[in-house]
């Protein structure tokens, strides 16, 4: 089963430069995940799914307190956050930073299985 969670947006201090540090700038989440249903794809017992929900609050909670200078390492913790999870066998990260490099837009991606 593959879970997508696009544009999640959310507010962090992140940079390198002075400027970048002085307030908390716009960022961008897509996130993905995938995980293998033990029973029938059919059955509705929450215990056997992981929960885009929880996972994408604690995702924008997460992102929001951080300080990071790199969206690089960001996309790193972000990315052991999903793999709390034992069910995950697969994830991807996508991180956007709309006022990075105006008028483009940068985003880092991060995709790790197990």
């Amino acid at each position: 089963m593959r879970i997508k969670i696009e544009n999640l947006k959310c507010h962090c201090v992140i940079g390198l430069y002075p400027n970048e540090r002085q307030k908390k700038q716009p960022l961008i989440l897509d996130i993905e995940y995938e995980y293998d249903p033990k029973t029938n794809s059919l059955s509705e017992n929450i215990s056997e799914i992981v929960d885009y929900h929880a996972l994408s609050k604690r995702m924008v909670e997460q992102t929001q307190k951080s300080s990071y200078q790199l969206l690089e390492t960001l996309a790193a913790a972000l990315m052991e956050t999903i793999f709390e999870s034992p069910k995950i066998s697969y994830g991807k990260v996508c991180i956007k930073k709309p006022r990075a490099l105006r008028p483009a837009l940068v985003s880092v991606v991060f995709e790790k299985s197990r």
